[in-house]
C-alpha cells in the first residue's frame, strides 16, 4: 500500500480591522455601484472565451488521463507478478518507490493543470474586464462619480441603494442587452458598516444550524469510515485466500477488479459527501443570511443610508458609522451600545496586498514560514516512509508464511493505528503553522493598520476600503502612497 504525505498550506495575506473614532470633518462623495462579474459574463465574447478554455482544458485533462491509465496498467501488471510470486522483496520495495514517484508526478500535474487553466482564464477574460472598467471610467467621469463599487464581491457591500446602480448605463455603452431600466439618480452617499459576525453569534438559529450541520457531517464521515473498514477487511480476506491457494488466477483478477471498483465507489462517496455538505450548509444558513440582510436593509432605509459595508472589508472605520447595534434591535436581539451619527462619510481607497508585499517584515515572516513548513514536512514524510517500509516487511513475512491469520490481523491493526497517527500529525502540523503565522504576522498587521489609521485621519476619511471591491475611484481617493511613506517604504 502506498501512502502520500500531502501538505495543503496557503500563504497568508490578510489585513486586520481597526475601528477608531474619527473626529475630523467628513468629505461628501458621489458614488455608484454595479456587479462587475455579471456584466462581464453577459458580454458575447465570453462564449468564445469559454469554448477556447474548454478546448484547452480538454487537452490538459486528456494528458492527465493518459498518465493515470499508464500508472494503473503498470500497477496491474506488477500486482499480477507479485501474486505469481515472481517479485523479490527488494524488487517489490524498488517498484513501490517508483510507483510513489509516479503517483506524485500525477498529483503535481493536477496542480499544474489548475495553474495553467487559471493563467489561460485570465488571459482570455482580462481584456473583457479591462473594457468594462474603461467604460465605467467614462461613465463615472461624465456623471461626476467619485467611487464605483463592485457588489459582486461576496460579503463586501451588504446594502446598496438602487438609485446608485449604474449597471444599465454601463451595459448600454458596451452594447449588452439592458435587463432593467436605468434607475440611477446619484448624488452624495451616506455610508455605514455592520459587523455581521457579531450578529450571527447572537442569533439562536445559528447554533441550531451549526449543530444540525455537525450532525449531518458526522453521518457522512461515519458512512465513509464504515465503507473503508469494510473494504480493508475484504482486502485482508482476499489476501489470506490467495495465500492459501483458494483462488485461481482468473478469480484473483476478478477480485482485484471488484476491489478497485469499491475503491472508486469510496472516492466518489467522498466527493459526493463534500457537495452534500455544501448543499446542507446552504439550506441551513441561507434563511439566516436573508433574515440579517432584510434587517440591514430596513435600518439602512430608516437612517437614509446609500451603502452599508461589511466591517470585514473596512481597513479603517469610524465608530460613529457602526450600525450593528441598530440591526441587533431590528432583529429583536439584546443590542449593544453605539453612537451612530451618520453623515456623508468620505471613503478612502488603498491596496492592502500591495502594501503587505512591499513590507520587508512580510518577506522575513514568509521565509520563516517556509523553513518551518519544510522542517515539519520532512518529519511527516519520515513517518510515511517508515510506514511504507513496515508494510513491505510485513508483506515479506506473509509471503514466507511466517504470520498466522491472527498475527496478520494484529499487524493490520497496528498499521491502521500508525496511519491514524500520521493523520493526527498532519492536523497538529497545520495548527502549529497557523499559530506561528499569527505570531509572526500580527505585529506586521498592527503596524500596517496604524499607518492606515493615521493616513485616514490626516486625509479626513471616515472609512478606508480595499481596492478589490472598487471598480473605479477618483485618483485623489487613493491613499496607498501616503501609507507607504508612513511605513518608510
Amino acid at each position: 500500500m502506498i501512502f502520500t504525505f500531502m501538505q495543503n498550506i496557503y500563504r497568508f495575506l490578510a489585513s486586520c480591522i481597526l475601528i477608531v473614532t474619527l473626529s475630523s470633518k467628513s468629505v461628501a462623495q458621489s458614488a455608484a455601484f454595479f456587479p462587475l462579474g455579471s456584466v462581464v459574463a453577459a458580454m458575447p465574447e465570453v462564449k468564445n472565451a469559454d469554448k477556447e478554455l474548454e478546448t484547452y482544458q480538454k487537452i490538459l485533462v486528456d494528458k492527465g488521463q493518459e498518465m493515470v491509465k499508464k500508472f494503473q496498467d503498470e500497477s496491474n501488471r506488477f500486482l499480477q507478478e507479485l501474486e505469481a510470486g515472481n517479485v523479490s522483496p527488494l524488487k517489490q520495495q524498488e517498484q513501490q518507490e517508483a510507483f510513489e514517484k509516479k503517483r506524485q508526478e500525477i498529483l503535481d500535474y493536477e496542480k499544474e493543470v489548475s495553474q495553467k487553466l487559471e493563467v489561460k482564464r485570465n488571459e482570455l477574460l482580462q481584456p473583457l474586464f479591462d473594457r468594462v472598467i474603461t467604460t465605467t471610467n467614462k461613465v463615472a467621469a461624465e456623471k461626476g462619480i467619485g467611487l464605483v463599487y463592485d457588489v459582486s464581491v461576496f460579503n463586501s457591500i451588504l446594502y446598496a441603494d438602487d438609485a446608485y446602480d449604474i449597471e444599465s448605463l454601463v451595459r448600454s455603452r458596451l452594447g449588452i442587452p439592458v435587463e432593467k431600466p436605468d434607475a440611477y439618480r446619484g448624488g452624495t452617499a451616506m455610508n455605514a458598516y455592520v459587523n455581521s459576525t457579531e450578529l450571527l453569534a447572537k442569533l439562536p438559529e445559528v447554533k441550531q444550524a451549526d449543530d444540525d450541520l455537525a450532525a449531518f457531517q458526522q453521518k457522512l464521515l461515519d458512512n465513509i469510515k464504515a465503507r473503508t473498514d469494510q473494504l480493508q477487511k475484504y482486502l485482508l480476506d482476499i489476501t489470506q485466500r490467495v495465500e492459501r491457494g483458494e483462488l485461481s488466477p482468473q478469480q484473483q483478477q476478478a477480485e482485484e477488479e471488484k476491489f478497485r471498483k469499491q475503491q472508486e465507489d469510496i472516492l466518489n462517496l467522498q466527493a459526493n459527501s463534500e457537495s452534500q455538505l455544501t448543499e446542507k450548509r446552504n439550506s441551513l444558513f441561507q434563511p439566516i443570511y436573508k433574515k440579517i440582510n432584510t434587517a440591514i436593509s430596513v435600518v439602512a432605509k430608516q437612517q437614509h443610508l446609500q451603502f452599508v459595508f461589511e466591517q470585514g472589508v473596512a481597513l479603517f472605520g469610524s465608530d460613529n458609522l457602526n450600525i450593528t447595534y441598530l440591526v441587533q434591535k431590528q432583529l429583536g436581539l439584546a443590542a449593544g451600545t453605539g453612537n451612530f451619527s451618520g453623515g456623508n462619510a468620505s471613503v478612502g481607497v488603498t491596496a492592502s496586498e500591495q502594501l503587505l508585499a512591499a513590507m520587508p517584515d512580510v518577506k522575513v515572516a514568509e521565509a520563516n514560514m517556509d523553513a518551518l513548513r519544510e522542517y515539519l514536512g520532512k518529519k511527516g514524510q519520515a513517518m510515511v516512509d517508515q510506514l511504507q517500509k513496515d508494510y513491505v516487511a510485513i508483506q515479506e513475512k506473509i509471503d514466507k508464511g511466517l504470520l498466522s491469520p491472527q498475527q496478520q490481523e494484529r499487524e493490520a491493526v497496528m498499521l491502521k493505528k500508525r496511519e491514524n497517527e500520521i493523520k493526527q500529525y498532519e492536523m497538529d502540523m497545520q495548527e502549529q503553522l497557523n499559530k506561528k503565522r499569527y505570531d509572526w504576522l500580527q505585529p506586521i498587521l498592527d503596524k500596517l493598520n496604524a499607518a492606515i489609521k493615521n493616513t485616514a485621519l490626516e486625509k479626513g476619511h471616515a472609512i478606508v476600503v480595499d481596492k478589490n471591491i472598487i471598480i473605479y475611484h477618483h485618483p485623489s481617493l487613493n491613499i496607498t502612497e501616503p501609507i507607504k511613506r508612513k511605513l518608510g517604504l
